[in-house]
């Protein structure tokens, strides 16, 4: 699985990483599962917001599906 968190607010930026981080995998015979990307994390303290609370808690749905995808990672069970 690979999770990628993003300070810019565009979540497709960056897609042409994660392609490559899956590519790079792929050549050492590692399959990529699925592939997860967040963005717009960016904040005063490298993803916290003035609180000091993860600026990712305000995407639940995003938390949702990565936890549900390292669930069925772990246990070959999708939700």
């Amino acid at each position: 699985m690979v999770i990628a968190g993003w300070g810019f607010p565009e979540i497709t930026t960056y897609d042409h990483v994660i392609e490559h981080v899956m590519f790079i995998l792929r050549i050492h015979n590692i399959e990529t599962v699925e592939a997860i990307s967040a963005c717009g994390l960016i904040g005063k303290l490298r993803g916290l917001d003035e609180d000091g609370k993860a600026i990712l808690l305000r995407y639940p749905e995003g938390l949702r599906k990565v936890r549900e995808a390292g669930h069925a990672l772990v246990t070959g069970v999708s939700g």
